[in-house]
């Protein structure tokens, strides 16, 4: 389980470092924080509409191929069954957005291809998630944003520096290339199996649990486009890509647990949560640790001194690390114990209060306000899911010990001379603890 993982961590890492070059230093460097902006704002609405559009499909298709009652022709019918509608809905949300802004046609309709081929993608890597093909994931979570980043850089070698557009269209021919990748995925199924029973409730729970948590999570980016303009959005999202850059430990994990908590008998499926819980929240404060002393030195280094106005909502997002990893991890619990209608209805709290609050936050303090509010509905979600989703006070004290350490770890390194000996401190202590949590896990998971 832990050698799955770190392939798809190091795909993950390696994809998201290019697209951090990408974002952070071409974009704010050549073609200015209000394009970096607009950037942002479209594909934290592609985002939102992607998954409005796949409507939990993905998530009930890993549970169907993970307990192996599910055949190949089934699902494909089914994938463009269920998503036929969505995604022409999703289309016409996306077109009243750019008709509401005033934002470029031009660039939108890239973004609409792009959000269709994504579907199709995110449904083929999530037989490979039901399968725990941890290769055929890392793969294919590297061509779309590592292999995009290739593109874009072969293009200016050849071409000359681009506009958005060309950007955009690169990005759609990436997502293409993705579902080229997994054209064969559906051979590894039965070809004639039928899902036993109805599939429309499970479906459309798991869509709307799903769209709720992206919701909380991803519409900063649009309100602050559609509030303040591109500008402040462009100096948030140089914030925001650090910490969602830092999530794909976090999915790792989730991608290769979730199926092993499907298959796994009630009290051995406790035990493998907890302790890849535990893991993970012990690598999310090591993360805050390095994007507190390491991520200012980084933003400058690749976005220049336009970075200097994200360092207070990167300071804000990064306490959020912890918090976000385990959310991501107690939803693959909920979903593995057929909880969806808990889910969901705690996640479209969540949303509805982040919406309302960014109304409310946006106007009076921009950037920070967003940050903020997107740290008090994770933590507030993470309350709910870990005490009436998980039903373990253990496991939140395990938290906010981790916290005070880490709040502990950054006051005493600010009296070190190099921010260098903070990191290696924070090494020293979480480094032991994360390898004495990663062999307990592994040990178990591999347990009959």
């Amino acid at each position: 389980m832990i050698r799955g993982m770190l392939i798809l961590q190091i795909s993950h890492f390696l994809g998201r470092i290019l697209f951090l070059i990408f974002s952070l230093w071409y974009l704010n460097r050549f073609l200015g924080v209000a394009a970096k902006g607009t950037w942002s704002g479209f594909y934290a609405l592609m985002s939102i509409l992607g998954v409005m559009a796949n409507m939990g499909f993905e998530v009930w298709l890993t549970r169907s191929v993970a307990k192996e009652a599910l055949g190949a022709k089934q699902a494909i019918r089914l994938l463009f069954k269920l998503k036929g509608v969505s995604w022409a809905v999703a289309l016409l949300v996306g077109a009243l957005f750019v008709i509401q802004g005033g934002h470029p046609w031009s660039l939108a309709i890239p973004f609409g291809i792009a959000l269709v081929l994504d579907g199709v993608g995110v449904a083929q890597q999530a037989v490979f998630e039901g399968l725990s093909n941890a290769r055929a994931m890392a793969v294919m979570s590297f061509i779309k944003s590592g292999g995009f980043v290739v593109l874009v850089t072969l293009a200016v070698i050849f071409l000359g520096h681009q506009t958005l557009v060309f950007f955009a269209w690169v990005f759609a021919a990436a997502l293409g290339l993705r579902v080229i990748y997994a054209r064969g995925v559906w051979n590894y199924l039965p070809p004639d199996k039928n899902y036993p029973g109805s599939y429309w409730r499970e479906c459309l729970l798991m869509g709307a649990w799903t769209l709720a948590t992206v919701l909380y999570f991803s519409v900063d980016g649009v309100m602050l486009l559609q509030m303040v303009g591109p500008e402040a959005t462009g100096i948030y999202s140089n914030a925001y890509h650090f910490v969602e850059g830092s999530l794909f430990i976090s999915a790792a994990m989730g991608s290769m647990l979730y199926p092993r908590l499907i298959q796994a008998a009630p009290n051995r499926r406790g035990d493998l949560f907890d302790l890849a819980f535990g893991f993970m929240l012990t690598v999310a404060c090591m993360g805050v640790v390095a994007l507190h002393l390491v991520g200012p030195f980084l933003g400058e280094l690749l976005a220049g001194p336009v970075f200097e106005e994200s360092k207070q909502a990167l300071f804000i997002l990064a306490w959020c690390l912890p918090i976000m990893f385990g959310n991501g991890l107690l939803g693959r619990w909920l979903l593995a114990e057929h909880r969806e209608r808990f889910a969901l209805i705690t996640a479209l709290i969540g949303a509805s209060f982040n919406i309302i609050g960014n109304l409310f936050a946006i106007p009076r303090w921009g950037v920070q306000g967003a940050a903020a509010m997107t740290l008090l509905t994770e933590g507030g979600l993470f309350l709910v899911w870990i005490l009436w989703g998980r039903q373990s006070w253990e496991l939140l004290l395990r938290l906010l010990g981790l916290i005070l350490l880490t709040a502990v770890l950054l006051f005493a390194t600010q009296h070190l001379p190099h921010p260098g000996l903070g990191l290696l401190l924070g090494l020293c202590v979480f480094l032991p603890l994360g390898l004495y949590q990663a062999f307990r896990l592994e040990k178990r998971a591999a347990e009959p």
